[in-house]
C-alpha cells in the first residue's frame, strides 16, 4: 500500500568527558541512550565490545522499577548492559534481555522503512571494511554493497556507508568518513560512536510539534527540491523504492551548537510498507525507545498531559543503573512510529524530614497499590501517631503506630510483621501522590494521598 511517511534521523555526537556517565540535561538537551531489545545478551554484547571497541558502563539485573515503567510485572527479570564509546558521556546503547513469551521482532520479514520503533542505529567508524568483517563473524550480513556519499569538492564531505542486518531483526548502519564537511561538523577522532538513529513515521507536522514539546528547541521545517532516487538516496538512508522525492519536506531540530547533534525528519510520498507501530513495546526486540535527561520531569509531565500526549508511563521513580534514582515518565512519539521516549530527571531525592512533617502534620489518609500492581488497600496515619492499614483482599485490617525518623516514615503493626518497625522513603510524584522505597532499597508502593485529616 502507498503511505505518507517520514524518515527521522536522531543525530548524536560524542562528548568530551571520558568517564562521566551522569544524567546531565545540559542547556539544550541530549539523547542519553537507545534501548535495544535482544534475545541473548551474551551474544549481542561482543558486537560492541569486540567489534566497535566500546566499554561496558554497567551490567546486571535491572531494578524492579524498570519493569514497572515498561508496564511489565515487577518480578519480570530484566538483564541489561549499558555500553558506549570510551570517549563519550552520552549516546549510549542499552542492550536489554527480557524473557517473555510474547516478544517478537517488530519488523520480521518487513521492509526497513516500515513504521515501528527506530529502524537502525547509524555509527561512524574508522574502518568500514574491518567493521563489516567483524560483524559477519557475529551473524550479521550486509544488506548491499557499500555505497559512496557526499561530494568533497563542494564542501559536503564524503565517505562510504553500508547497512547490516543481524539476529533479532537488528539493523546497524555504518559510515566511514573519508573527507569531513568543511563547516559545521567536528572532526571525527576515529572512535566509533552513534551518529544517528533512523525512525520512520507518517506525519511530519505531528512529530515536529512533539519534538518541540520535548524542550529541545523548535524544529526548522523546509521544503526540499526534487532528488532522484538510486544510490544517492540509499546512501542517505532513504527507501530504495522512493521513485519521486519531489514536494518532500525536511524538519531539522538542532540540539546544540554543532550539526552533529540534531534531529532530522524527511517527509515524502512514494514509499511502501506496513504499520508496525502497535508492536513497539519494551519487551519487544529491536530499537524500541530512547532516553532523554530533563531538568524538571514533573513540569514536563504536566505539560504533556495537558497537551493530550500519548502517555506510555505515568510519572514515577525509576532506579536506573548507573545513574541512580530518577523521576521519569514515557510518551509515545506521534506520527506512526510507536517509539517510546522516556524523559528522565536525575538525582531524585525523597521527602526530607521538614517536608514530611508539614505533609503529615494533621495526619494523612491514602489509598495505595503495592509495587506488584496486585495488592491494594488504604492506610491512615492519624495525628496522634496511631495508624491503620487495610487490604482490599485477604482480610487484613490492622492497627499500629507511625512516626517520622529523619527522612523516613516508620510503621509498626501489632500483628503484621510481628510488631517489627519498617521504615520507607517517600518521593513526591504528581500532585499528592508519592512513591515509596524501603530504606534498604526495596520497592514498596504508590500512595494517592487525600487531604490532611481525611480518613475512614
Amino acid at each position: 500500500m502507498r503511505t505518507l511517511i517520514v524518515v527521522l534521523a536522531l543525530a548524536l555526537s560524542q562528548a568530551a568527558a571520558a568517564n562521566d556517565v551522569a544524567l546531565d540535561p545540559g542547556a539544550n538537551g541530549r539523547i542519553q541512550e537507545f534501548v535495544v531489545g535482544v534475545t541473548d545478551l551474551d551474544r549481542a554484547l561482543p558486537l560492541f565490545t569486540d567489534v566497535l571497541k566500546w566499554r561496558v558502563i554497567a551490567r546486571g539485573t535491572a531494578d524492579a522499577s524498570v519493569a514497572r515503567v515498561w508496564g511489565l510485572p515487577v518480578e519480570t527479570p530484566v538483564a541489561e548492559a549499558l555500553v558506549g564509546n570510551p570517549g563519550s558521556a552520552y549516546g549510549f546503547v542499552r542492550l536489554v534481555q527480557v524473557d517473555l513469551p510474547e516478544r517478537a521482532v517488530i519488523r520480521a520479514g518487513a521492509n526497513w522503512w516500515d513504521t515501528g520503533g527506530a529502524f537502525a542505529l547509524n555509527f561512524f567508524v574508522a574502518d568500514l571494511d574491518a567493521t563489516m568483517a567483524g560483524l559477519v563473524g557475529h551473524g550479521f550480513v550486509p544488506t548491499g554493497e557499500p555505497v559512496a556519499y557526499g561530494d568533497a569538492a563542494r564542501g559536503e564531505g564524503s565517505g562510504r556507508m553500508t547497512r547490516m542486518a543481524g539476529p533479532d531483526g537488528l539493523v546497524l548502519s555504518f559510515q566511514e568518513r573519508l573527507a569531513p564537511p568543511l563547516t559545521g561538523w567536528p572532526a571525527f577522532d576515529g572512535a566509533s560512536h552513534v551518529e544517528n538513529a533512523m525512525e520512520v513515521v507518517r506525519d511530519l507536522n505531528a512529530w515536529s510539534a512533539f519534538a518541540g514539546r520535548l524542550g529541545l528547541g523548535t524544529p526548522q521545517i523546509m521544503d526540499r527540491a526534487a532528488r532522484a532516487a538510486g544510490p544517492g538516496a540509499a546512501a542517505m538512508g532513504l527507501p530504495r523504492n522512493a521513485i519521486d522525492l519531489s514536494r518532500s519536506r525536511q524538519a531539522i531540530l538542532r540540539l546544540g551548537d554543532t550539526r552533529e547533534q540534531m534531529l532530522t525528519a524527511w517527509q515524502f510520498k512514494t514509499a511502501e510498507g506496513t504499520d508496525a507501530s502497535a508492536r513497539v513495546k519494551p519487551q519487544n526486540l529491536g530499537v524500541t525507545g530512547l532516553r532523554i535527561p530533563v531538568k524538571d520531569a514533573t513540569a514536563l509531565y504536566a505539560a504533556f498531559k495537558q497537551a493530550g500526549a500519548d502517555i506510555a508511563a505515568e510519572l514515577q521513580v525509576l532506579r536506573l543503573a548507573p545513574y541512580g534514582t530518577t523521576r521519569a515518565f514515557a510518551v509515545v512519539a506521534p506520527g506512526g512510529s510507536g517509539l517510546r521516549v522516556e524523559l528522565i530527571e536525575p538525582n531524585a531525592t525523597p521527602m526530607g524530614e521538614a517536608d514530611l512533617r508539614a505533609f503529615t502534620r494533621q495526619g494523612r489518609y491514602a489509598t495505595w497499590i503495592r509495587f506488584n500492581n496486585r495488592l491494594t488497600g488504604s492506610i491512615h496515619w492519624r495525628a496522634d501517631g496511631t495508624a491503620r492499614v487495610k487490604w482490599d483482599e485477604g482480610g487484613l485490617d490492622e492497627e499500629g503506630t507511625w512516626t517520622i525518623r529523619g527522612d523516613a516514615v516508620c510503621t509498626a503493626w501489632f500483628k503484621l510483621r510481628a510488631g517489627r518497625e519498617l521504615c520507607v522513603h517517600h518521593y513526591r510524584l504528581a500532585g499528592d501522590t508519592t512513591q515509596s522505597f524501603t530504606v534498604d532499597g526495596r520497592t514498596d508502593g504508590i500512595y494517592a494521598w487525600q487531604a490532611a485529616g481525611i480518613g475512614p
